[in-house]
């Protein structure tokens, strides 16, 4: 795996698959307060239709 770095992103690579993210300021966000702890649900999703919605919406987010 590759890892990347710039002041305010971060970028993953491996095996085809890449992901990019903006690093965010201040304390990291609490995320254990919006995730249930007894989650029994699961999602199944079309890969390339999945990762076209997540392009789509990282040019507005």
């Amino acid at each position: 795996m590759e890892v990347a770095r710039s002041e305010n992103h971060l970028a993953f690579r491996s095996d085809g698959v890449q992901i990019f993210t903006r690093l965010i300021e201040g304390p990291y966000p609490n995320y254990e307060q919006v995730i249930p702890k007894d989650n029994d649900k699961s999602m199944v999703a079309d890969k390339a239709a999945f990762n076209a919605a997540i392009r789509r919406m990282a040019i507005v987010a």
